[in-house]
Protein backbone atom coordinates (compact mmCIF):
# COMPACT_ATOMS: atom_id res chain seq x y z
CA UNK A 1 0.00 0.00 0.00
CA UNK A 2 2.67 2.47 0.64
CA UNK A 3 4.70 1.47 -2.41
CA UNK A 4 1.51 2.07 -4.43
CA UNK A 5 1.05 5.60 -2.53
CA UNK A 6 4.81 6.76 -3.68
CA UNK A 7 4.58 5.32 -7.24
CA UNK A 8 1.47 7.22 -7.41
CA UNK A 9 2.76 10.63 -6.15
CA UNK A 10 5.58 10.16 -8.31
CA UNK A 11 3.31 9.74 -11.38
CA UNK A 12 1.76 12.50 -10.28
CA UNK A 13 4.94 15.46 -9.79
CA UNK A 14 6.35 13.52 -13.66
CA UNK A 15 3.00 14.26 -15.18
CA UNK A 16 2.77 17.87 -13.87
CA UNK A 17 6.43 18.65 -14.65
CA UNK A 18 6.19 17.01 -18.00
CA UNK A 19 2.90 19.04 -18.59
CA UNK A 20 4.58 22.21 -17.39
CA UNK A 21 7.21 22.75 -19.07
CA UNK A 22 5.71 21.29 -22.28
CA UNK A 23 2.67 24.18 -22.48
CA UNK A 24 5.68 26.22 -21.17
CA UNK A 25 7.26 25.79 -24.85
CA UNK A 26 4.11 25.69 -26.54
CA UNK A 27 3.12 29.20 -24.94
CA UNK A 28 5.55 30.49 -27.63
CA UNK A 29 3.56 29.54 -30.37
CA UNK A 30 0.12 30.05 -29.10
CA UNK A 31 0.71 33.71 -28.64
CA UNK A 32 2.62 34.17 -31.61
CA UNK A 33 -0.09 36.33 -33.21
CA UNK A 34 -0.60 38.80 -30.44
CA UNK A 35 3.23 39.31 -29.36
CA UNK A 36 3.76 39.81 -33.62
CA UNK A 37 1.13 42.89 -33.39
CA UNK A 38 2.38 43.69 -29.42
CA UNK A 39 6.24 44.85 -30.76
CA UNK A 40 5.36 48.23 -31.21
CA UNK A 41 3.72 48.91 -27.69
CA UNK A 42 5.49 50.63 -24.89
CA UNK A 43 5.17 49.77 -21.22
CA UNK A 44 3.62 51.92 -18.38
CA UNK A 45 5.77 54.62 -16.99
CA UNK A 46 4.07 55.41 -14.38
CA UNK A 47 3.82 58.92 -14.57
CA UNK A 48 0.58 58.56 -13.37
CA UNK A 49 1.31 57.47 -10.05
CA UNK A 50 1.18 60.62 -7.43
CA UNK A 51 1.17 58.28 -3.82
CA UNK A 52 3.42 55.84 -2.46
CA UNK A 53 0.35 53.27 -2.54
CA UNK A 54 -0.87 50.45 -3.97
CA UNK A 55 -4.31 49.50 -4.86
CA UNK A 56 -5.31 45.59 -5.85
CA UNK A 57 -8.05 44.90 -7.55
CA UNK A 58 -9.91 42.14 -6.90
CA UNK A 59 -13.19 40.42 -8.59
CA UNK A 60 -16.08 41.22 -6.63
CA UNK A 61 -19.02 42.63 -7.54
CA UNK A 62 -18.70 45.48 -4.95
CA UNK A 63 -16.58 47.03 -7.84
CA UNK A 64 -19.34 48.10 -9.95
CA UNK A 65 -20.10 50.46 -7.16
CA UNK A 66 -17.25 52.68 -6.81
CA UNK A 67 -17.90 56.35 -7.93
CA UNK A 68 -16.59 58.32 -9.87
CA UNK A 69 -14.62 60.04 -7.56
CA UNK A 70 -13.52 57.32 -5.70
CA UNK A 71 -12.02 56.07 -9.03
CA UNK A 72 -10.09 59.55 -9.64
CA UNK A 73 -8.51 58.71 -5.95
CA UNK A 74 -7.41 55.49 -6.51
CA UNK A 75 -5.73 56.00 -9.62
CA UNK A 76 -3.06 57.95 -8.29
CA UNK A 77 -1.80 54.78 -6.62
CA UNK A 78 -0.05 52.20 -8.34
CA UNK A 79 -2.89 50.03 -9.97
CA UNK A 80 -2.31 46.32 -9.98
CA UNK A 81 -5.14 43.55 -11.89
CA UNK A 82 -4.76 40.47 -11.56
CA UNK A 83 -6.29 37.40 -13.36
CA UNK A 84 -9.17 37.83 -15.56
CA UNK A 85 -9.81 42.26 -14.29
CA UNK A 86 -7.66 42.90 -17.62
CA UNK A 87 -10.20 41.51 -19.50
CA UNK A 88 -12.82 43.22 -18.24
CA UNK A 89 -11.10 46.55 -17.65
CA UNK A 90 -13.89 48.85 -19.14
CA UNK A 91 -16.50 47.36 -16.38
CA UNK A 92 -14.28 49.08 -13.66
CA UNK A 93 -13.19 51.96 -16.11
CA UNK A 94 -9.28 52.01 -15.04
CA UNK A 95 -6.11 50.97 -16.70
CA UNK A 96 -3.89 49.21 -14.05
CA UNK A 97 -0.12 50.29 -13.96
CA UNK A 98 0.94 46.04 -13.24
CA UNK A 99 -1.00 43.25 -14.72
CA UNK A 100 -0.04 40.12 -12.05
CA UNK A 101 -1.02 36.13 -13.19
CA UNK A 102 0.49 33.62 -10.92
CA UNK A 103 -1.91 30.68 -11.82
CA UNK A 104 -0.45 27.96 -14.81
CA UNK A 105 -2.38 25.38 -16.74
CA UNK A 106 -1.61 23.01 -14.04
CA UNK A 107 -4.01 25.00 -11.49
CA UNK A 108 -6.30 26.13 -13.82
CA UNK A 109 -7.77 25.17 -17.45
CA UNK A 110 -8.15 28.22 -18.67
CA UNK A 111 -4.62 29.94 -17.80
CA UNK A 112 -3.43 30.06 -21.00
CA UNK A 113 -6.60 31.58 -22.25
CA UNK A 114 -7.01 33.97 -19.59
CA UNK A 115 -2.86 34.99 -20.50
CA UNK A 116 -3.77 34.95 -24.06
CA UNK A 117 -7.19 37.41 -24.02
CA UNK A 118 -5.74 39.70 -21.87
CA UNK A 119 -2.53 39.89 -24.12
CA UNK A 120 -4.75 40.38 -26.53
CA UNK A 121 -6.66 43.50 -24.97
CA UNK A 122 -3.69 45.10 -24.38
CA UNK A 123 -3.02 45.31 -28.18
CA UNK A 124 -6.67 46.56 -28.80
CA UNK A 125 -6.28 49.37 -26.64
CA UNK A 126 -4.64 52.68 -26.99
CA UNK A 127 -2.90 52.54 -23.58
CA UNK A 128 0.42 50.99 -22.59
CA UNK A 129 1.30 48.08 -21.64
CA UNK A 130 0.97 47.73 -17.63
CA UNK A 131 4.09 45.82 -16.18
CA UNK A 132 3.58 42.49 -15.95
CA UNK A 133 4.26 40.41 -12.98
CA UNK A 134 3.91 36.79 -14.26
CA UNK A 135 4.62 33.39 -12.97
CA UNK A 136 7.99 31.98 -15.05
CA UNK A 137 6.02 29.36 -16.89
CA UNK A 138 5.09 32.84 -19.13
CA UNK A 139 8.47 33.69 -20.32
CA UNK A 140 8.19 32.60 -23.40
CA UNK A 141 4.61 34.00 -23.69
CA UNK A 142 5.25 37.92 -23.99
CA UNK A 143 7.64 40.10 -26.42
CA UNK A 144 10.35 41.38 -24.90
CA UNK A 145 9.80 45.19 -25.69
CA UNK A 146 6.99 44.94 -22.71
CA UNK A 147 8.59 45.18 -19.25
CA UNK A 148 8.10 42.18 -17.05
CA UNK A 149 9.28 40.44 -14.04
CA UNK A 150 9.03 36.86 -13.98
CA UNK A 151 8.90 35.23 -10.64
CA UNK A 152 8.40 31.35 -9.31
CA UNK A 153 5.63 29.63 -7.70
CA UNK A 154 5.01 26.54 -9.61
CA UNK A 155 3.47 24.49 -6.96
CA UNK A 156 -0.02 24.73 -5.01
CA UNK A 157 1.26 25.56 -1.89
CA UNK A 158 4.14 27.11 -0.37
CA UNK A 159 4.50 28.78 3.42
CA UNK A 160 7.89 30.09 3.69
CA UNK A 161 7.66 33.98 2.45
CA UNK A 162 9.78 35.31 -0.12
CA UNK A 163 12.83 37.66 0.25
CA UNK A 164 13.75 38.02 -3.59
CA UNK A 165 12.71 36.47 -6.61
CA UNK A 166 15.28 34.18 -6.53
CA UNK A 167 13.18 32.00 -4.30
CA UNK A 168 10.00 30.43 -4.60
CA UNK A 169 7.10 32.63 -3.49
CA UNK A 170 4.62 32.24 -0.66
CA UNK A 171 0.94 31.11 -1.17
CA UNK A 172 -1.78 29.18 -0.33
CA UNK A 173 -5.40 29.16 -1.49
CA UNK A 174 -5.24 31.70 -3.78
CA UNK A 175 -2.90 34.46 -5.82
CA UNK A 176 -3.55 36.87 -3.43
CA UNK A 177 -1.46 35.65 -1.04
CA UNK A 178 1.32 35.38 -3.82
CA UNK A 179 0.84 38.82 -5.05
CA UNK A 180 1.39 40.13 -1.41
CA UNK A 181 4.67 38.55 -1.28
CA UNK A 182 5.67 40.29 -4.46
CA UNK A 183 4.50 43.73 -3.02
CA UNK A 184 7.17 43.02 -0.17
CA UNK A 185 9.27 41.69 -2.31
CA UNK A 186 9.26 44.31 -5.62
CA UNK A 187 8.85 47.15 -2.39
CA UNK A 188 5.82 48.31 -4.61
CA UNK A 189 4.15 50.37 -1.59
CA UNK A 190 3.91 50.59 2.37
CA UNK A 191 0.39 51.12 2.06
CA UNK A 192 -2.37 48.75 0.40
CA UNK A 193 -5.96 48.67 -0.63
CA UNK A 194 -7.82 45.87 -1.43
CA UNK A 195 -10.57 46.37 -3.18
CA UNK A 196 -13.30 43.97 -4.58
CA UNK A 197 -11.60 41.58 -2.08
CA UNK A 198 -15.22 40.98 -0.78
CA UNK A 199 -15.05 37.39 -0.57
CA UNK A 200 -18.21 36.56 0.86
CA UNK A 201 -19.92 35.49 -2.30
CA UNK A 202 -19.24 33.81 -5.72
CA UNK A 203 -20.23 37.25 -7.70
CA UNK A 204 -18.47 38.96 -10.01
CA UNK A 205 -17.96 42.66 -11.52
CA UNK A 206 -18.63 41.37 -15.09
CA UNK A 207 -20.90 38.65 -14.67
CA UNK A 208 -23.51 40.54 -16.81
CA UNK A 209 -21.15 40.18 -19.68
CA UNK A 210 -22.08 37.69 -22.40
CA UNK A 211 -18.35 36.27 -22.50
CA UNK A 212 -18.57 35.52 -18.80
CA UNK A 213 -18.86 31.64 -18.71
CA UNK A 214 -16.18 31.40 -20.61
CA UNK A 215 -13.70 32.06 -17.80
CA UNK A 216 -15.67 30.06 -15.36
CA UNK A 217 -13.41 27.18 -14.28
CA UNK A 218 -14.33 24.23 -12.17
CA UNK A 219 -13.75 26.41 -8.97
CA UNK A 220 -16.44 28.47 -9.94
CA UNK A 221 -18.66 25.39 -10.07
CA UNK A 222 -17.36 23.60 -6.09
CA UNK A 223 -19.30 22.67 -3.30
CA UNK A 224 -20.31 26.23 -1.20
CA UNK A 225 -21.24 29.40 -1.44
CA UNK A 226 -18.12 32.00 -0.45
CA UNK A 227 -15.46 32.35 -2.36
CA UNK A 228 -13.51 29.37 -3.29
CA UNK A 229 -10.02 30.04 -1.99
CA UNK A 230 -12.52 30.27 1.37
CA UNK A 231 -14.07 26.99 1.40
CA UNK A 232 -12.63 24.87 3.60
CA UNK A 233 -10.80 21.69 2.18
CA UNK A 234 -9.13 19.22 5.17
CA UNK A 235 -10.56 22.05 7.75
CA UNK A 236 -8.08 24.36 5.87
CA UNK A 237 -8.64 27.62 3.59
CA UNK A 238 -6.98 30.82 2.89
CA UNK A 239 -7.20 32.22 6.22
CA UNK A 240 -5.71 29.42 8.24
CA UNK A 241 -1.90 30.73 7.21
CA UNK A 242 -2.91 34.23 7.25
CA UNK A 243 -0.88 35.17 10.44
CA UNK A 244 2.42 34.36 8.04
CA UNK A 245 1.10 36.96 5.79
CA UNK A 246 0.89 39.39 8.75
CA UNK A 247 3.60 38.80 10.44
CA UNK A 248 5.82 39.56 7.28
CA UNK A 249 3.83 42.94 6.36
CA UNK A 250 4.22 44.11 10.21
CA UNK A 251 8.48 43.30 9.92
CA UNK A 252 8.34 45.69 6.57
CA UNK A 253 6.10 47.99 8.01
CA UNK A 254 3.73 47.42 5.02
CA UNK A 255 -0.35 48.32 6.13
CA UNK A 256 -2.73 46.16 4.47
CA UNK A 257 -6.42 47.79 4.22
CA UNK A 258 -9.54 46.81 2.61
CA UNK A 259 -12.08 49.10 1.80
CA UNK A 260 -15.89 47.08 1.96
CA UNK A 261 -16.55 46.48 6.00
CA UNK A 262 -18.08 43.54 5.07
CA UNK A 263 -15.48 41.76 3.29
CA UNK A 264 -14.52 38.55 5.21
CA UNK A 265 -10.82 39.86 5.10
CA UNK A 266 -12.30 42.60 7.51
CA UNK A 267 -14.60 40.22 9.47
CA UNK A 268 -12.35 37.55 10.37
CA UNK A 269 -9.89 40.39 12.06
CA UNK A 270 -7.15 39.46 9.40
CA UNK A 271 -6.98 43.06 7.32
CA UNK A 272 -8.22 46.80 8.92
CA UNK A 273 -11.36 48.53 7.12
CA UNK A 274 -10.64 51.44 5.96
CA UNK A 275 -12.65 54.20 3.36
CA UNK A 276 -11.50 55.27 0.08
CA UNK A 277 -11.62 58.61 0.63
CA UNK A 278 -9.90 58.29 4.55
CA UNK A 279 -7.14 56.11 2.79
CA UNK A 280 -6.32 59.05 0.74
CA UNK A 281 -6.43 61.54 3.89
CA UNK A 282 -3.00 60.44 5.70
Amino acid sequence: MIMTKKINLYYHLLKNFIQYNLLKYLLFFLTLSHRKLLKNKKSNNNNNVKRDSVVIFGSGKILNKLTVDEKKLLSESKIIFMNKNLIFWNYIGLWPNYYFLADTPLKSNLAVKIFNDTLKTVKENEFDAPTFILEKFYKYGLPKNLSCIYFDYNMSKNLNWASNLNQVMFGHFGSLTTLLNLVDVLDLGKKVMLVGFDMNARDYFFESDKKFNDYTDKSFFADGKMHPNLEKINNINMFSYWKIISDNLNVKNIKLYCNNHKSMLVKENLVEYMSINKFYEE
